[in-house]
C-alpha cells in the first residue's frame, strides 16, 4: 500500500472514533432538552389551569438515608 493510502485509512479512523464518541453526547443533549421542555409545558399548563398550586417540599437527601436504613434491615445478618 501507498503511504497516501495509510494516511487516508488512519483519517478514516480518526473520524470514525470522533463520530463514535459524539452520537450518544448529542443523545444525551437532545433527551436534556425533551425532559426540560416537558417540565415546562407541565408547569405552564399547571400555571394556566389552577388557580391554587402548592408544592411540598421535597428532602431528597433525608428519603435516600431512610432507604439505605430500610435496606440495611432487610438484608439478612450473617
Amino acid at each position: 500500500m501507498s503511504i497516501i493510502w495509510l494516511a487516508k485509512i488512519r483519517d478514516f479512523k480518526r473520524l470514525r472514533r470522533y463520530f463514535i464518541r459524539k452520537t450518544p453526547a448529542q443523545i444525551r443533549i437532545k433527551i436534556n432538552n425533551l425532559v426540560s421542555e416537558l417540565h415546562k409545558h407541565t408547569a405552564n399548563y399547571l400555571l394556566t389551569q389552577y388557580k391554587f398550586l402548592f408544592l411540598p417540599t421535597l428532602k431528597t437527601q433525608q428519603m435516600v438515608i431512610n432507604a439505605s436504613i430500610k435496606l440495611q434491615l432487610k438484608q439478612p445478618h450473617r
